[in-house]
């Protein structure tokens, strides 16, 4: 039985009770009063320290748990390091409820409590007002009071800025605690419009903030909608301790809310410029406070589209501004315009645009004759052209052109026709006529002319050149002679000299055929030589066609303006082939760049005569044929139609570049034999030590091990190089070579190759 319930019965019945326990000898045990069993901090806590600073009110939240309900005390005590009380509730009467007492709450105001860490103490007692504290809890390090308020630098606006009034303007700082453990404070900002006078709300209100340096939006709908020079921002600052600074704008920054103007005076609707002319745009200014503005000058035509005069002119005064410009020559009309931009401290803009105004075209077209050229050479009665470029100052607008020309160096000029047509290049045909003797000092003149209200024309000029009287050339052929007698499979010389009276300077085209009926008909071309010089001519020609057979030989000249004259030679007859003549494989050539070698002994050497092909030319013609001698001090050769070279032969064992021009491979074949005369000797070819061009003399397939003799060896590195496809192909001991192809060969040593004769 409880004491707390017996003090509850009368008198009576306990001295009755006490009676009969004494008469039975009973003995009870004394009265126990029931405990205050667990009392607990739930915050702060160790783990979770509340912050607070001298003055401050800091919460501290428990719970009790007794057995009984009772009436009793509770003490809180700030403790620093759990001995000595820096600050204390009174003892507060509380009357516990039987069970857990959970979420109390009571406050400690910490008056005189010096920066640090603190514990904190909460104990209960009862009956209340007497006894010991029966049971206390502690939370060690649960306070940390900072009494120091936080440095803040407001790094913008801090005086001198320009805010724009319809859009968000960042506020930054930069605070700093003395709290390392809490990584935010409290930032709130008021603005100012009157220099710090009074103050308003921002909606930058109570913002949690990482600490140091950082940033917040100054939205545009807080941003006052008003112009002034007297604008601040001011931001309080608090830590977790409740610690606060105020930080005011250094000095005022200004806010901008009425857009520049800009209005244009000249050009006006009664202007008129010459199109290419100097003249001064005339326009003014105004801001707000008379700031300081940026313009942009732009100009159109149509209104919708428009081009640069000039971008934006930074920080010059408002006012009365002049521009010079030079007028737009590109248009003529009366629908030109000027749109005038200007822009304020905040990027805000006002535009206008000018009254519509002329612009007149002054500038003549351009002219340049490019055909004839200079020193070119035409003929009369025959087909030529005159080709020019001109273009206007105004695009796309056709253009009147009329030529002409002299034959005196321009003293007096023929009119030929005339057009009107879209500018650029223009062809026209032109036939000269009326030519009696060769005119030397000929030109041509074009003139455009646009169609401006005032019309301007342009002339150009061609250069100097001739007009000769069209003549065929003529042509005597010395060999063949007359009852030759030539052995087919052999070189032999076919010799000419040809005439031409209007122009000995001139280039011909050579063609030589081949008649085996007496000069009746000639089939057989048997080769086609361009750019030949007036007077001797000679070509090797491997002798072709059945033995014991008489033949003719003619050859045509053909002028520049494709008149032609031909000579036949005498009859001749061919006797029968040593034995082992055969023809080459195909050889097909690329266009561009080829490496390539001939795969028998050729009959005659010369480059024309290998390279002359089954149809007498090689169509696209060889721009080109290059030769390299090998070896460290090697020197390349060439040969070109018609030009000077250095090279003169295509020989088997040697590799040769050889460059066609037009798009299409060309296809061709040569005379000659595998070996050197009948079937044999073998031939050999040397080579030096170095970089060797080296041709493969074979009509079948062979390794380079088999070819180039044993490799690996000592006397030539391995990979060798062919050439296809536009590109090096590396090729080992094993690899085949290819026939008609070329391969660069690098040899250790001199040496000798053996090709045999398949």
């Amino acid at each position: 039985m409880n004491t707390r319930t017996i003090k509850g019965k009368s008198l009576g019945i306990l001295l009755s009770l006490a009676l009969v326990l004494s008469l039975v000898a009973v003995v009870l045990p004394a009265p126990v009063k029931a405990a205050v069993t667990v009392v607990a901090v739930t915050s702060p806590t160790t783990g979770s320290p509340a912050y607070s600073k001298t003055g401050g009110t800091p919460p501290i939240t428990f719970s009790v748990t007794t057995d009984v309900g009772v009436l009793g005390d509770i003490s809180i005590k700030i403790l620093n390091a759990g001995t000595t009380t820096v600050a204390a509730s009174k003892d507060v009467q509380y009357s516990f409820a039987l069970g857990a007492n959970a979420g109390l709450n009571w406050t400690v105001t910490l008056t005189g409590v010096a920066s640090g860490t603190y514990d904190v103490q909460v104990s209960a007692r009862e009956p209340a007002g007497t006894g010991t504290w029966i049971d206390s809890a502690v939370q060690s390090n649960a306070l940390i009071v900072d009494n120091t308020a936080p440095v803040v630098t407001l790094t913008q606006p801090n005086g001198g800025e320009y805010v724009k009034s319809d859009a968000a303007y960042t506020i930054a700082w930069n605070a700093t605690d003395a709290l390392p453990a809490v990584s935010t404070v409290t930032v709130t900002a008021e603005q100012s419009t009157d220099g710090g006078t009074t103050w308003a709300a921002t909606d930058i209100t109570g913002v949690s903030k990482i600490k140091g340096v950082n940033s917040a939006a100054w939205g545009a709908a807080s941003i006052p909608n008003i112009d002034s020079q007297l604008a601040r921002i001011r931001l309080t600052v608090t830590d977790a301790s409740g610690n606060s600074t105020v930080v005011p704008s250094a000095s005022n920054f200004t806010i901008l809310n009425t857009a520049p103007v800009v209005s244009i005076s000249i050009p006006s609707a009664s202007t008129s410029w010459n199109g290419g002319s100097n003249q001064n745009i005339t326009f003014t200014t105004t801001s707000a406070f008379n700031l300081n503005v940026d313009y942009m000058l732009e100009f159109s035509t149509d209104g919708a589209t428009w081009s640069t005069i000039t971008d934006y002119v930074t920080n010059q005064p408002v006012g009365l501004t002049t521009y010079p410009w030079t007028v737009n020559n590109a248009y003529r009309g009366a629908a030109a315009r000027i749109r005038a931009t200007v822009r304020d401290k905040v990027l805000r803009t006002g535009t206008t645009t000018s009254g519509l105004f002329t612009i007149l075209d002054v500038t003549a077209p351009t002219v340049t004759v490019t055909a004839p050229a200079a020193g070119a050479k035409l003929y009369n009665g025959v087909a030529s052209s005159i080709t020019w470029t001109a273009n206007d100052n105004v695009a796309g607008v056709n253009l009147t052109y009329n030529w002409y020309y002299s034959t005196d160096g321009g003293s007096s000029w023929a009119f030929i026709s005339s057009s009107t047509e879209a500018q650029g290049t223009i062809t026209k045909a032109w036939t000269p006529t009326g030519i009696t003797t060769t005119q030397a000092n000929c030109k041509v003149k074009v003139e455009a002319t646009d169609a401006a209200t005032t019309p301007n024309t342009g002339t150009g000029y061609s250069g100097t050149f001739s007009i000769y009287l069209a003549t065929a050339p003529t042509v005597t052929v010395s060999a063949p002679a007359t009852a030759a007698s030539w052995q087919v499979g052999t070189c032999h010389a076919i010799n000419w000299t040809t005439t031409y009276t209007p122009d000995p300077a001139a280039l011909l085209t050579i063609t030589i055929a081949l008649s085996a009926d007496s000069g009746g008909t000639y089939p057989t071309t048997i080769v086609t030589l361009p750019n030949q010089s007036v007077g001797s001519g000679s070509f090797n020609w491997a002798v072709a066609g059945a033995p014991l057979t008489t033949y003719r030989i003619r050859v045509t000249a053909t002028d520049p303006a494709a008149l032609s004259g031909n000579g036949e030679s005498g009859i001749f007859t061919t006797t029968t082939a040593d034995a082992g003549l055969v023809t080459s494989p195909v050889i097909t050539i690329a266009a561009g760049w080829n490496l390539v070698s001939l795969p028998i002994i050729p009959t005659c050497t010369s480059v024309e005569s290998v390279l002359a092909g089954t149809a007498g030319t090689l169509t696209p013609y060889v721009n080109s044929v290059w030769y390299f001698t090998g070896g460290p001090s090697g020197t390349w050769q060439s040969w070109a139609p018609g030009a000077p070279s250095s090279l003169t032969t295509m020989e088997a064992g040697k590799a040769y570049w050889v460059n066609i021009a037009g798009g299409a491979p060309a296809n061709f074949t040569f005379q000659g034999r595998k070996c050197a005369s009948g079937i044999g000797p073998p031939p050999s070819y040397s080579t030096v030590a170095g970089w060797n061009m080296v041709g493969f003399k074979s009509t079948i397939v062979k390794t380079i091990d088999l070819y180039l003799g044993t490799c690996p060896s000592t006397s030539y590195l391995t990979p060798v190089y062919e050439y296809t496809g536009g590109a090096y192909v590396p090729i080992n001991c094993l690899g085949n070579m290819t026939v008609s192809k070329g391969y660069w060969v690098y040899y250790s040593t001199a040496g000798t190759i053996f090709p045999g004769c398949d």
